[in-house]
């Protein structure tokens, strides 16, 4: 009969601690899984940034066009409306350089947390493999209990 309770009090404790460790990782999956989208919901922030800047500098472009087209209307000598016009178009060049870096940045931004995205996910799907696991060798554990509890009644 001690032996029984003994059995019974180790069981429970064991219990416990199965239960503490369940809780412990549905509390770090939570984690885990707000922190994806977390990444996720920035990642798309990311994107609608990007694309309001590619449609503000293409309406900065198109305004920089329009002044360069002004420009050249209002030049009457030839010499003073190319010297003008080479002016502008370096401006625009220069713009056009740093809207590209610009764009390129966003980009970089935009992989570097879709690289993070997935390595999260990565993380995740392990957490998953890592409770499937523990799953099963709690199934084993449980048939290991039953098969020492029938040894035990045979012995008796």
């Amino acid at each position: 009969e001690t032996d029984v309770r003994k059995w019974i009090a180790d069981m429970i404790s064991k219990l416990k601690w199965i239960e503490q460790e369940v809780r412990l990782k549905q509390e770090r999956e939570l984690m885990l899984k707000q922190q994806v989208t977390r990444g996720h919901e920035h990642a798309q922030e990311l994107v609608q940034s990007s694309e309001e800047d590619k449609r503000y500098f293409l309406s900065e472009l198109a305004k920089q066009r329009d002044l360069l087209e002004n420009l050249i209307r209002r030049k009457t000598g030839a010499d003073e409306t190319d010297v003008n016009r080479q002016r502008t178009l370096r401006q625009l060049q220069e713009q056009v350089v740093q809207l590209t870096e610009h764009l390129e940045k966003s980009a970089k931004a935009l992989r570097a947390s879709s690289a993070a995205l997935k390595e999260k996910q990565k993380l995740v799907d392990e957490l998953e493999d890592r409770q499937a696991s523990r799953r099963a060798r709690q199934d084993i554990m449980d048939r290991y209990a039953q098969f020492r509890s029938k040894i035990s009644d045979f012995q008796n």
